[in-house]
């Protein structure tokens, strides 16, 4: 892991040396605002995923991902609205794919937090 303020990478290696995946974490405010990573062993695997938080007065309000897959020429968008309960804990994620510019709101994730 390379630490450097607010961000944390790190590289995956193979027992040959190669690299076969890197990922970063952005901090700001002591919350996590961004994750990144990308399997990289050979050129046509170079997947990448990343997944963005955004916060409202320092609680999770919303996550939205997305991947790319060049193999199988994917292209993967998702968003979700946070629910949390009254100790802050996540209790429903509702959103679903981006699909052609839309948000489709129609997936719903239950959580059963403990507490």
């Amino acid at each position: 892991m390379l630490y450097n303020d607010d961000i944390i990478s790190g590289v995956e290696f193979r027992h040959t040396g190669d690299i076969v995946a890197v990922s970063r974490c952005t901090y700001k405010n002591n919350n996590i605002v961004k994750y990144e990573s990308s399997v990289c062993s050979l050129p046509q695997y170079a997947d990448l995923y990343m997944e963005e938080y955004a916060y409202e007065n320092n609680l999770l309000s919303e996550i939205i991902t997305f991947e790319v897959t060049p193999r199988i020429e994917i292209y993967e968008e998702q968003k979700y609205k946070v629910e949390l309960n009254k100790n802050g804990k996540i209790v429903k994620l509702i959103g679903g794919f981006i699909k052609n510019g839309v948000w489709e709101k129609d997936h719903i994730i239950n959580i059963n937090p403990k507490n």
